[in-house]
């Protein structure tokens, strides 16, 4: 109870707090938080205590707010990158800061047949350095987010797993569960049937033209 009354009471004080460089808002936050007496009592921690648990957290959440620090995390198997997940990378990368993209690869399957390395390999294809990539062996978007070098505001997910990240994230207050509207309907499902019946154009209307020149090296991943 303490630290959610902390936490209420740090982002009150970084409210309308958006001018000024990182130092300049963090002096104006130190002024807020400790010119006046907080109302939230603690057993054994002082007013002055509780006031540094202010400041402290609400330092943070402001750092998180700064030019450049708003980051997002798409996360999936992306097996093989369809033209669905250009077009939510593509408007993850004009909306947000920094765009992380983890490859979940817990086993080679039926399902997800192509090496970590090709999968890779297609998003450099088509994005080239504009985006982060990371690699999991696990969906654990705690860790996932660990892994990525940008601060993770946002962790984007499709409508049948926002229930499922909320929930993993539930931990993790200060970083909200996205959710992304489906952009049109096409699955790594299908393009893999496409590859597996060696049907070229099937292939090519499910993926970025980018991605054409791999269809014979993809093929050989299916059966």
């Amino acid at each position: 109870m303490y630290w959610k009354q902390v936490r209420i009471a740090a982002k009150d004080a970084i409210q309308d707090l958006n001018k000024g460089t990182f130092r300049e808002r963090t002096s104006e936050l130190s002024h807020r938080v400790y010119s006046e007496k907080p109302d939230i009592q603690h057993a054994v921690k002082k007013s002055l205590n509780v006031q540094d648990d202010i400041f402290l957290t609400a330092k943070t959440l402001l750092m998180k707010k700064m030019p450049g620090n708003n980051g997002a995390l798409f996360s999936g198997r992306f097996s093989p990158l369809t033209k669905a997940h250009v077009k939510i990378i593509e408007n993850a990368l004009a909306k947000y800061d920094s765009v992380t993209v983890n490859i979940v690869k817990a086993k080679v399957d039926v399902d997800n047949p192509f090496p970590v390395e090709v999968q890779e390999k297609l998003l450099r294809e088509v994005f080239g350095d504009s985006i982060e990539v990371t690699i999991s062996s696990s969906g654990l978007l705690p860790t996932i987010i660990n892994k990525s070098k940008h601060n993770i505001n946002h962790v984007l997910a499709g409508t049948d797993r926002v229930e499922g990240y909320a929930k993993m994230m539930d931990k993790y207050p200060d970083i909200e569960v996205t959710e992304i509207p489906r952009v049109d309907k096409v699955s790594g499902t299908q393009v893999r049937e496409a590859l597996r019946d060696e049907d070229e154009a099937e292939f090519k209307k499910l993926t970025d033209k980018k991605i054409w020149p791999f269809y014979n090296e993809l093929k050989r991943y299916v059966r």
